[in-house]
């Protein structure tokens, strides 16, 4: 089975590709322009494998959280190609992909920055490779997510990763934390990426045909709450 995942949730693009011969990845920084740059790449990723993207049977996607316009680009794209050859797509939370990274087993505590003073997190317990939610995705405060990580009695120490993951240091001072700040934790990879991807649709988990496939939206856009506050919510003037 010849798999393609593609990740598109922050501000690096992010492929993995695998096969019965070889397996392989590619990231690289979009700076948020992923619609210049996404097919481009991906072209010359497969190119460079020698395979043909009408050739893939299974396709993966980072569905987010994270950012609005890159999520919008990737998610089309890919469903757009499942599309054509009538393939199927596992979508995979973006956070989980962060706490694959972790290299050892135990709870893992995900915390990216989100707007303003939110964050987009999710705490893990991870074992040898497999992920189990103790706290489903979340967009929340600060002040929330202690609250939350202190409602659970077996919680005593943890892995600590992501870019909002400095700002909780003081957790130090109720658990026992492993900071993993170092650059190899923070970016996702492909090859944690694709191979996920196989996991999940061989257990049939997560897996979508090319109209089913949904972003996971933590927060509303931007771009809906200014309209709001420009406009009032009206709401649907013919009912």
């Amino acid at each position: 089975m010849k798999i393609l995942s593609i990740d598109t949730s922050t501000d690096r693009i992010v492929f993995g590709y695998k096969d019965e011969l070889q397996d392989a990845e590619y990231s690289f920084c979009g700076d948020l322009r992923h619609s210049r740059t996404l097919m481009i790449k991906l072209d010359d990723f497969l190119k460079s494998l020698k395979v043909d993207i009408n050739e893939i049977d299974l396709f993966g996607c980072g569905i987010g959280p994270g950012s609005f316009t890159g999520l919008r680009i990737g998610i089309a794209s890919v469903k757009a190609l499942a599309y054509v050859e009538n393939r199927k797509i596992v979508g995979i939370p973006s956070l989980d992909l962060f706490a694959l990274n972790v290299p050892a087993s135990g709870y893992v505590l995900v915390l990216k920055h989100a707007r303003d003073t939110n964050y987009y997190g999710a705490l893990y317990f991870k074992d040898r490779g497999n992920l189990t939610l103790q706290i489903p995705h979340f967009f929340e405060e600060k002040t929330s997510i202690f609250e939350k990580l202190y409602e659970l009695e077996d919680l005593d120490e943890l892995f600590l990763i992501g870019d909002g993951a400095a700002d909780f240091r003081e957790l130090r001072e109720n658990f026992k934390v492993f900071e993993c700040f170092d650059k190899q934790y923070s970016e996702i990879r492909g090859l944690y990426l694709v191979n996920e991807t196989e996991k999940r649709f061989a257990l049939n988990i997560d897996v979508y045909d090319s109209r089913s496939l949904l972003p996971l939206y933590l927060q509303r856009p931007l771009a809906e709450i200014n309209w709001e506050k420009r406009h009032g919510n009206k709401g649907d003037e013919n009912g």
